[in-house]
């Protein structure tokens, strides 16, 4: 006799989606050098296609109860800051939560005015966000106002933006590092990069000196811009650990 899915109570059905589509409660974003995108952990979206009662009972749980964890080269001007083939235009209109860890250590430092943040627009839907900023410890301050600019002015009016001085992982794989400037940071922020963001394109692309800014200096720099900027709620804060927290 064939198992018939939609015989069990929904409070199971939905227990179920749950361990297909939200296993962990976050997604990282990674590139690997056997796979250029995937999802970390190993989800299984395709559940989404079998039936439409499925796509509308599990497809929330997809998009609200995963924080969304995405590393971006904040430098980089060649693409957008987040390409559709990593996160497709039709997931980030539903997204809810995300964690934005802005990557500033590459030897070419661009302008902020010249990369392609555009993307961040389409994240209508945005609830929370997360930000942490990485950068080569030996190097001067980040002008964080201007960085801050390009992200604030771009999130929805109802989005609830938090700072995080590191990234604190719930796996191996997102590999938690900590915002101390040391050898131990280093190699999990490391490995961290290598999981999370596209394969360095030029030598010297990791600076092993890399630390997470202060949450707290997050905070004054977004405070210090014209309000019509960061429209969005501005928090101080630690990242959560899970969306419930948020």
């Amino acid at each position: 006799m064939p198992f018939l899915l939609f015989n069990l109570p929904a409070e199971l059905r939905l227990q179920i989606y749950s361990y297909a589509l939200a296993p962990t409660g976050t997604l990282a974003l990674s590139s690997t050098k056997a796979k250029r995108h995937s999802v970390v952990p190993i989800i299984a979206p395709n559940l989404l296609r079998a039936s439409r009662q499925i796509h509308r009972e599990a497809s929330p749980i997809l998009y609200t109860d995963n924080i969304v964890l995405i590393a971006a080269d904040c430098h980089e001007t060649c693409w957008p800051l987040i390409s559709d083939t990593k996160l497709p235009p039709t997931a980030r209109v539903k997204l809810e939560h995300l964690m934005l860890v802005c990557v500033c250590v590459g030897r070419f430092r661009a302008q902020y005015q010249d990369v392609d943040f555009e993307a961040l627009q389409s994240f209508t839907a945005l609830k929370t966000l997360e930000v942490a900023v990485i950068k080569p410890a030996q190097t001067a301050s980040l002008d964080l106002a201007d960085l801050l600019q390009e992200i604030l002015s771009r999130m929805p009016k109802t989005a609830k933006v938090r700072f995080c001085s590191g990234f604190h992982g719930r796996s191996p794989e997102q590999a938690d590092f900590l915002s101390q400037s040391n050898t131990e940071a280093s190699k999990k922020f490391e490995s961290f990069l290598a999981m999370t963001v596209d394969p360095p394109r030029r030598p010297g692309f990791l600076d092993m000196s890399c630390f997470a800014i202060p949450s707290k200096d997050l905070y004054q720099a977004a405070m210090d811009l014209d309000p019509t900027l960061r429209c969005c709620t501005v928090d101080l804060g630690e990242v959560p650990t899970t969306p419930s927290s948020l």
